[in-house]
């Protein structure tokens, strides 16, 4: 009762939070959707499997150990995948209060009014639309944790308490163990700390470098397990291999993409959603705070951005997925952040960044509600598609006397382009259909076969023009079933 008591508001904001992200994600609580093609590979896969062959390899080492541990219990995966998400959830929820307090260390909230507010902006600041990218994942948990770890051990570098540097290091450790990308709010949150606590420049880059260091560390022992890991288990992965020629092409990548993928709002949001609020953020706090604070913020917001890219330069793996940059979905609301806490004493001007605020949480919110339902839509028209292509197969089968042995997956990257996809624009991207890796496993689970494997990455057009006389996108030749599809 004591606890309760003493933490009252916190517990007050913190179920406010859940409630409020449970509301949006509770057609995924309340269906039994596949949300991304990870999902038929797990199942096709099992969870022992999946974790050695993707989760060890790629050095998340507590989602793996997670898998493992559940690999015998004979788990249905999309059971599974709700109660992780309801983990996420509760996660994300402790790391807006916590933010939330953190801030409170540098700057008192003297009304129960400017704590709400700074509630609200932190809600804006974790919850950020990109989230979306790792709460779709079964995976969600681990990324969320990482990402709120991430932020913990920024504060702790900071704020150099007693024992700060070993701290840091088991925070950054645990964090990176989990998923190594979100090692970008680490990164930015750090900037943020100490520009807001240190007035001279000098501490701010001591404590930059202190943090390039601690990272670098946690990187490097992460890159050492995973060389250990896929030595002994005789695995190949290929998301980091660092070599100066590689790192020049990665920072290539960054200058050449970096701009497209901010305009597509991380192919999360409607176009140019982020760059609208972007230069909103960029408009309205100078205006909220003085001269010299407003530079201050402005800094922050291009801090938030350039980081969500930092990790590209030693790998580009995943550079288009959201859940990689979550530093880019913060920087509208680290903005507000520092704006509200140097704002003037005017209700005018209060007003005017609320105002972009709530806009922005709206948008937000609505745009994760009209994800989840297109994807939900999307699923029941590829199980549609799925149970039609077996149906296809076995009357094949039945009619030519000819057993398919064999599935040849053929790569086209304009197939979509051509109309060949059953989807529209907007709903193509996450179609199973064309999922070049792991549309075959999605038909052999459902077929309940195995079948060998062979990849055509540079079709002939003579042979695309076979594969699509019937108007699909797959057909069956003598013995074996042509599938295309255009996204690895």
């Amino acid at each position: 009762m004591e606890f309760i008591k003493k933490n009252k508001k916190d517990i007050i904001f913190f179920t406010t939070s859940v409630l409020v992200i449970f509301l949006v994600y509770i057609r995924v609580f309340t269906t039994n959707v596949k949300f991304v093609h990870d999902d038929y590979n797990i199942e096709y896969l099992g969870l022992r499997d999946y974790a050695i062959k993707y989760n060890l390899k790629d050095g998340r080492t507590v989602f793996s150990l997670v898998n493992l541990l559940l690999s015998n219990l004979n788990v249905d995966i999309i059971v599974y995948k709700k109660f992780v998400l309801l983990i996420s959830i509760l996660i994300l929820s402790y790391g807006i209060v916590m933010l939330k307090n953190i801030i409170m260390k540098y700057k008192e909230m003297y009304t129960i009014k400017q704590e709400i507010i700074l509630f609200i902006i932190c809600f804006a600041t974790i919850f950020n639309f990109m989230v979306h990218d790792c709460l779709i994942f079964l995976e969600s948990a681990v990324i969320v944790l990482s990402y709120i770890l991430c932020i913990k051990a920024a504060d702790v570098l900071v704020s150099k308490e007693k024992r700060y540097i070993p701290l840091t290091m088991l925070l950054l450790f645990i964090a990176t163990e989990c998923y190594q990308a979100t090692i970008c709010m680490f990164f930015a949150f750090t900037v943020f700390f100490t520009i807001l606590k240190n007035k001279k420049i000098k501490d701010v880059l001591y404590d930059v470098l202190k943090m390039l260091v601690f990272a670098g560390i946690a990187i490097l022992i992460n890159y050492i397990i995973i060389k250990i890991v896929t030595s002994l288990l005789k695995l190949s992965q290929n998301r980091i291999e660092i070599s100066i020629s590689i790192i020049i092409d990665n920072i290539k990548k960054i200058l050449k993409e970096a701009i497209f993928f901010i305009m597509n709002t991380g192919h999360i949001c409607p176009l140019f959603m982020y760059v609208v609020f972007l230069v909103l953020t960029l408009i309205v706090c100078p205006i909220v705070i003085n001269k010299k604070n407003s530079l201050k913020c402005i800094t922050i917001i291009i801090s938030f951005i350039i980081c969500g890219f930092l990790l590209n330069v030693a790998s580009s793996s995943s550079f288009y997925a959201a859940r990689t940059k979550l530093s880019i979905g913060a920087s509208i609301g680290a903005g507000i952040l520092f704006a509200f806490i140097y704002l003037k004493e005017d209700r005018g001007l209060e007003t005017l960044l609320l105002s972009v605020l709530l806009s922005f949480i709206f948008i937000t919110l609505i745009n994760c509600m009209v994800n989840n339902e297109r994807r939900i839509k999307i699923y029941y028209i590829e199980q549609n598609d799925l149970n039609s292509m077996v149906k296809y197969v076995d009357q094949y089968e039945n009619e030519n006397k000819i057993k398919i042995n064999k599935i040849v997956k053929v790569l086209n990257m304009n197939e979509y382009e051509n109309g060949k996809n059953k989807f529209n624009e907007k709903e193509e991207i996450d179609s199973i259909f064309r999922s070049f890796e792991f549309i075959d496993r999605a038909f052999m689970k459902l077929k309940n076969e195995k079948y060998k494997i062979q990849r055509i990455e540079e079709p002939t057009e003579e042979l695309l023009i076979k594969i699509h006389s019937d108007g699909n996108v797959y057909k069956c030749i003598d013995d074996k079933l042509f599938i295309v599809a255009d996204l690895i």
